[in-house]
């Protein structure tokens, strides 16, 4: 795996999405899974179900800064400009 940067990024993605669909042992846990599998799956392209897993985790935190901060960034990827660049600056990124 350390020769090949994408095929960690596989098994970053498979461990990501195995904690986010078992039952974790509290919500901190369940909130962490899916705010990684939102970062991997932005790494990957993969906008919508970065913004779903974002929005998953946002369900268990609303108030959670870096799962809104993905799911903002995730939106100006799929191209949700406007929607995406409200979100950034509610954060004070702009």
């Amino acid at each position: 795996a350390f020769g090949d940067p994408t095929g960690a990024r596989d098994e970053l993605q498979i461990a990501a999405t195995e904690a986010a669909s078992t039952e974790p042992a509290d919500a901190a846990s369940s909130l962490a899974a899916n705010r990684l599998l939102a970062w991997v799956l932005l790494l990957e392209g993969r906008d919508r179900e970065a913004v779903e897993a974002a929005d998953a985790a946002l369900f268990l935190s609303p108030d959670d800064l870096l799962s809104k901060k993905l799911r903002a960034l995730a939106r100006v990827h799929l191209g949700e400009i406007d929607a995406g660049l409200q979100e950034i600056a509610a954060l004070g990124w702009l």
